[in-house]
């Protein structure tokens, strides 16, 4: 499909302008500055000085709350341009590859996902370019916090949750887990996408009773892996800090 192939360029060209003439310092959200020690950027810093999570009670310094997912990545990336002799100030610019990277899956995961509801030919087109071409990505492509990373995984959950209730693979519902649980090691609010993954599992199984124990190995092997990579930060901060589960 042309036409299609032709949006996804211009939205992943668009996003790439926008990263490029947008530094770090200008409309981000929750950033502050790097050096300042807070915000989002101050967070990355902390990894990147320390190769530690915050060690302290995290509601002491803005942002520090968020679970680390996001901030790990983008610290090894600053690492590594560091490394190879990228200027500081360059390689913090350079964090927005990263989320230009996310924001340019997310178009993928939802020209994946209209495919799998079936959707065809104009339709298709379309609702990929709305996805293409709404501003809110680019701004995401250029922000450097964690909003659009846990977005790209909500997506990678919605996708995934639709090929389980077709098919139910256990390599499709260990995909949704690992991506709620990274997708909640990155952002708390990615639970919210859960309610609608348990109706799925809910309705599937009594629609199946017969086969109740293969779908109980499925769910139990599903909280194996989300519950600790989606819980373990707050349970954490729980028990060092007192900082509650929510």
């Amino acid at each position: 499909n042309k036409v299609l192939l032709l949006i996804l360029a211009a939205g992943f060209l668009v996003r790439l302008v926008y990263v490029m003439y947008t530094p770090v310092t200008l409309r981000q959200h929750d950033v502050s500055s790097f050096g300042k020690g807070k915000g989002h950027s101050g967070y990355i810093e902390y990894i990147y000085n320390n190769w530690n999570v915050p060690d302290m009670d995290v509601r002491k310094i803005s942002q520090f709350y968020h679970p680390p997912m996001h901030h790990i990545l983008a610290a090894i990336w600053l690492r590594i341009q560091t490394t190879f002799g990228i200027a500081y100030k360059d390689a913090c610019e350079n964090i927005q590859i990263l989320t230009l990277f996310y924001s340019s899956i997310c178009m993928i995961l939802s020209y994946k996902i209209f495919r799998a509801l079936n959707l065809k030919k104009t339709a298709l087109n379309v609702a990929v370019a709305i996805i293409a071409f709404c501003p809110t990505f680019f701004i995401m492509a250029g922000s450097i916090n964690n909003d659009i990373l846990s977005i790209t995984f909500m997506l990678g959950a919605v996708l995934n949750t639709i090929y389980w209730y077709r098919n139910q693979k256990f390599r499709h519902i260990i995909a949704i887990a690992f991506c709620v649980g990274f997708g909640m090691m990155t952002k708390l609010s990615v639970w919210m996408i859960t309610p609608a993954i348990a109706f799925v599992f809910i309705y599937v199984f009594f629609k199946n009773l017969k086969s109740f124990k293969k779908y109980l190995l499925q769910f139990a092997t599903f909280g194996v892996i989300c519950v600790p990579l989606g819980l373990w930060w707050a349970v954490r901060n729980l028990t060092k800090y007192g900082v509650p589960l929510t």
